[in-house]
């Protein structure tokens, strides 16, 4: 049995529907747009985190090649010495003793920090 009551319940108002339709569809695009923005951001930081790495690893290694050769020059003035029998100088001396101090630390410049060596 169908009552006039039936109708304010099961009836389709169209133009509700398109209403209903078109916010649920601004919904989802915000969403989506939200989403997109996210992921963009995600993709530059790795991007730009990514190329900061290479270039650090890349001077760190430059830097350290470099030092490390100075440091094996004045080790080995130092051993050739004592293998002679003579006395190192004592700037080799000193200066190598220096170079053994160096940290990461030391050796990188930090944002704000001037006391540092800059690349």
């Amino acid at each position: 049995m169908v009552s006039e009551m039936d109708g304010v319940f099961w009836d389709s108002d169209e133009g509700n529907d398109q209403r209903v339709a078109e916010a649920s569809m601004r919904k989802h695009q915000a969403e989506f747009e939200t989403m997109g923005f996210r992921e963009g951001l995600d993709i530059g930081k790795d991007k730009t985190m990514q190329e900061g790495f290479d270039r650090g690893f890349s001077i760190g290694i430059d830097l350290c090649l470099r030092l490390g050769e100075r440091m094996g020059g004045l080790k080995a003035i130092e051993d050739i010495c004592k293998l002679r029998g003579e006395t190192p100088d004592e700037k080799v001396v000193e200066l190598s003793k220096e170079m053994a101090k160096i940290t990461a630390d030391h050796a990188f410049e930090r944002e704000g920090d001037s006391r540092c060596v800059s690349g």
